[in-house]
């Protein structure tokens, strides 16, 4: 659903629960009461208040953690996240996630990172030298640093902790991440170092509080072209922005702020053509007055070039420009008080004095908006209970098609803070992460998202076998080519997956699109999983299920014969490789109870002692117990 018509769709009110509502106020009033007691405890100044900021909101913190603005306010119905808002950890498994041309990889559960952990937030990641990446993720009380190199099997190498908070944001700038979190009293700005993440070392190397006196932000950004970063919305010196030198990437200093306005989040660019070159500029979204652009060249001179305000304007919360710097595109957090739908606002900011409201578009799903990155064309965005959305821009900038999404949050829509909270897309694997409030780290593939879509349409003629006889049993399968692609011949395979063996047996064509395969002989196997893969035209490899090997199909296995005690042949042997599943009385492991196992009774019939082949039971002594047993089991064998 793409639209770009002069404004957003006619205003349809949210449903706001009474729970959520209360809690939302109750939340932001006892936090904003608590702060001030704690400042006037503490003896600590509040900053003087920037335009069009409530100066009890910069005092408390809380101004831009309601987001709402100056109108923060029980009866507001603003919505504040806060534990009686946000859902439980979500159990740790990959199942019950829907998508369309994404695929899921793996999954690491708060409960995985640690039972101590009860929301996530930011995320970001880092590519060391080497080339192996890795997810930072923003958890409430600490930032994990996550090997997703084989992003189906992620390892969680360190963990940094923090003072508490449901929000925190996290940057990388050269081997450093810079953290920031909203606790009152705070962690200042962390300064983690990254040098030796592939031996499994990640530091805290500095801890930035100016003397305790810059103890929270909620947001901070790296221009990494100039080398500098920027605090949002921090308790000190102002809520603007703070800016710092990272020519000690190590010991970050403070070389001047922007405190006009609150700033809840910016996008900071250095400029190298065209008549801005040499400019570093921000894209600033400050809540409830829009978008200001700020030139942040002069240190100590930031000023604003112009501020741009849009129709339901709500919370200017988040955008990204391109990087032809042409077009800005951002996302109001609050606006779906008055459209019922995600919308994203695209602006020509070719012309910093004088943006321009080019239209809109949406994904066609109640959902909140949040986190926004442009790569290679591609518009990746993290929007709570909707999760990933991806858009195309590179034809059409101003209506983008949407071509592929991952539903981190399966409980629904709705314009609630709960599911993703940010993504991350810039590893150069193509690798996409999803940090998700209640769900924890998704590892993603769009790499059909980005190709047209999935390019293979697997079925099953007489559907999907729900158990397999242990003899071996018959699969018919449908590919057919979609999207204008077609199956490579010969590339169709099956592959089974029994008591921690594998099997891949070739496809046969049996004419038009249909093929056959037979499953292995499973031996005792009690269940299978199992999958299709066939290649494409275009290079790119199906499986079905899509998420396959991360999600398979499953069957049960019938056992060939009462009791299910058979021989199955073992990896190697002759034939098709099947499963081995030892029969009692195969001593020589041959898959056959036959006179050379009986033979090695025989030979040490009346032995005891330890480790004797002949001793069948294991009771450490070969008698006629293990006699008997080969005698039950003679001639069992593969089938």
């Amino acid at each position: 659903m793409m639209h770009h018509p002069p404004s957003p769709p006619a205003p349809m009110k949210r449903s706001v629960s009474v729970r959520e509502l209360n809690g939302s106020c109750i939340a932001w009033a006892r936090n904003a009461a608590f702060a001030a007691a704690a400042a006037l405890t503490l003896g600590l100044a509040a900053p003087a208040a920037a335009e069009g900021v409530d100066p009890s909101a910069i005092s408390s913190g809380e101004n831009h953690m309601c987001g709402c603005g100056p109108s923060c306010a029980c009866g507001s119905g603003c919505g504040c996240p806060d534990s009686s808002v946000i859902g439980p950890p979500r159990l740790a498994g990959v199942e019950g996630f829907e998508s369309e041309n994404v695929v899921l990889l793996s999954r690491i559960s708060l409960g995985d990172f640690g039972a101590q952990y009860t929301s996530g937030n930011d995320s970001w990641g880092y590519t060391s030298p080497s080339g192996r990446e890795y997810a930072l993720m923003g958890l409430n009380s600490a930032t994990a640093f996550v090997e997703i190199t084989n992003p189906r099997d992620p390892v969680i190498i360190a963990t940094i902790p923090h003072p508490s908070s449901l929000w925190s944001d996290i940057k990388v700038y050269g081997h450093h991440a810079y953290v920031v979190n909203e606790n009152f009293f705070g962690g200042g700005l962390q300064v983690i170092d990254m040098q030796g993440i592939d031996d499994g070392v990640v530091t805290l190397a500095n801890t930035v509080t100016h003397g305790g006196s810059l103890r929270r932000a909620h947001n901070l950004v790296v221009d990494e072209d100039s080398g500098y970063l920027y605090l949002c919305g921090a308790n000190w010196p102002t809520s603007g922005l703070v800016a710092y030198s990272l020519a000690d990437p190590a010991n970050p200093v403070y070389v001047g702020a922007y405190s006009s306005v609150y700033v809840h989040d910016a996008h900071v660019v250095t400029y190298t053509t065209g008549p801005h070159a040499g400019r570093q500029i921000a894209y600033c979204s400050v809540g409830s007055y829009g978008i200001d652009i700020v030139d942040v060249t002069d240190k100590s001179n930031m000023f604003r070039v112009s501020r741009t305000t849009y129709s339901d304007l709500a919370y200017s919360h988040q955008g990204w420009v391109d990087v032809e710097r042409q077009l800005f595109y951002h996302g109001d957090e609050l606006d779906g008080d008055s459209v019922n739908v995600t919308t994203t606002r695209v602006f020509d900011v070719s012309d910093l004095a004088s943006p321009q409201y080019l239209g809109w578009f949406t994904s066609g799903v109640d959902a909140i908006d949040h986190n926004q990155y442009l790569h290679e064309g591609f518009l990746f965005q993290a929007n709570y209970r909707s999760g990933l959305r991806i858009f195309d821009t590179r034809d059409d900038p101003v209506s983008p098609p949407q071509t592929g999404w991952f539903d981190t949050y399966p409980d629904g829509l709705g314009t609630f803070f709960n599911g993703a909270w940010s993504n991350y897309p810039y590893f150069p694997s193509g690798t996409v992460i999803v940090s998700d409030i209640e769900g924890g780290l998704f590892v993603l593939d769009p790499t059909f998202a980005l190709n047209g879509g999935v390019p293979l349409a697997v079925s099953y003629p007489d559907g999907l076998p729900v158990a397999v006889a242990a003899e071996g049993a018959s699969l018919r399968v449908r590919i057919e080519g979609v999207n204008g692609r077609s199956v490579v011949p010969g590339s169709g395979v099956l592959v089974v997956t029994g008591d921690g063996h594998t099997a891949t047996i070739p496809l046969v064509p049996t004419g038009g699109d249909e093929y056959t395969a037979n499953f292995p002989k499973l031996g005792c196997v009690s269940e299978v999983t199992f999958y299709v893969a066939a290649d494409a035209d275009n290079g790119l490899t199906v499986n079905d299920p899509l998420h396959a090997p991360t999600l398979e199909h499953a069957a049960s296995v019938t056992p060939a014969r009462a009791g299910g005690s058979h021989a199955g042949p073992r990896s190697g042997a002759a034939g098709p490789v099947g499963f081995v599943c030892a029969v009692p009385g195969d001593i020589d492991g041959d898959g056959v109870v036959d006179f050379a196992d009986m033979s090695i009774v025989l030979n040490q019939f009346g032995l005891s002692g330890p480790s004797l082949p002949g001793d069948v039971n294991g009771d450490g002594a070969v008698d006629f117990a293990d006699l008997n047993i080969i005698l039950s089991n003679y001639g069992a064998n593969a089938w």
